[in-house]
């Protein structure tokens, strides 16, 4: 049978249960269900653009035993642009109920009635009035099931700044027995943090796939991307496979988007090129050069002194906005070169434009 790259999917993160996960090293999904069956309600999971965070918190949602689970992608559930702290908190009511219907609870007819509020509490005056509705539906909800209610929210890092400093002023106002498990920005993270959720919120990394185990990681990932098994990969193209997944793996600097960007653009080529099903080093040639022109065209002024100066350093020195959006635009990437040591990186396809280095 035919392999249908176009299964590949870079820029689509999997969702709870999805059978084509593949556990990542470090363990990131399972740090945050732990965290939170332990009583932490406050965590916040930030990383590198295309490092799978979004799929780490699904996964998370799945693992968790010790709460109702509110799965919240924020970027897909509301028009981030217009998006105020009242819509948000009235949008988690609302998922509260459905949360709660979902399982079986007989929820009342005032909580459920968050639905025809809807309207009311996002244009309250006050988002106090949505925090109320919100803190309500998830008492009954918790009561009823015996565990507390914890969301899981995505999508706030393809926000902008000012709407992400208004989601984060109404999370801050959600009282504690609310559980948060918040994807933020990098800004969020990197240099002086203007807004905290909460005092006591734990910060959790999720970086590149790297070390011994990342070859293994990044083979499975892409035999499962294919709907295939590794071993049925393996034997029709043995040889290819290997050089194919060694490559990638170095090309896209452990980020597991860019890893199946490139995979996609190469067998593109290899299409194109010659009628091919599998893609050749020409191919990967031809899909690497694409990443680096992208990448050139990206390089601002002081950009390229920027990177050189940083390569192997915390990154302390570097001045911040510049930082933040090399780190944004993927041009930098942070990695744990060692246990507990985290330093900054030029991606791989940015090298090449930075000369000898």
């Amino acid at each position: 049978m035919p392999l249908d790259w176009s299964k590949l999917q870079p820029h689509q993160a999997l969702g709870p249960g999805d059978p084509r996960y593949v556990e990542s090293p470090e363990g990131t999904s399972k740090t945050l269900s732990d965290w939170v069956d332990a009583g932490r309600n406050t965590l916040l999971l930030a990383g590198p653009v295309g490092s799978g965070k979004s799929t780490e918190l699904a996964r998370a949602v799945q693992r968790s035993t010790s709460t109702i689970r509110c799965l919240l992608p924020i970027d897909r559930r509301e028009n981030l642009r217009t998006l105020t702290g009242n819509k948000l908190l009235a949008t988690m009511a609302i998922l509260a109920v459905e949360a709660g219907k979902a399982d079986g609870l007989p929820i009342s007819p005032s909580v459920e009635g968050v639905w025809a509020e809807r309207a009311r509490l996002e244009h309250a005056s006050r988002e106090s009035k949505a925090g109320d509705a919100l803190l309500e539906a998830c008492r009954e909800v918790s009561r009823l099931a015996g565990k507390p209610v914890t969301f899981f929210l995505d999508g706030l890092e393809k926000a902008e700044p000012t709407v992400v400093s208004k989601a984060l002023r109404a999370l801050a106002s959600v009282p504690d027995e609310v559980g948060l498990v918040v994807v933020v920005p990098l800004t969020d993270v990197y240099g002086q943090r203007t807004e905290l959720i909460r005092p006591g919120e734990r910060i959790v990394t999720h970086g590149p796939v790297v070390g011994p185990m990342a070859y293994r990681f990044f083979g499975e990932l892409l035999a499962r991307r294919l709907s295939q098994s590794w071993q049925a990969l393996t034997v029709i193209e043995a040889f290819s496979v290997e050089n194919l997944v060694h490559q990638l793996q170095t090309f896209s600097s452990g980020l597991p988007r860019d890893f199946l960007q490139l995979a996609a653009d190469a067998a593109t080529y290899a299409r194109l090129n010659r009628g091919g099903e599998w893609p050749d080093d020409s191919d990967l040639t031809a899909a690497r050069a694409d990443f680096i022109e992208s990448f050139r065209r990206a390089l601002q002024p002081g950009d390229v002194a920027a990177l050189r100066q940083v390569d192997g350093t915390d990154g302390r020195e570097l001045e911040l906005g510049r930082k933040l959006r090399l780190l944004t635009q993927g041009m930098l990437v942070e990695t744990t070169d060692s246990p507990g040591i985290k330093l900054m990186r030029p991606h791989n396809l940015v090298r090449p434009l930075l000369g000898n280095v």
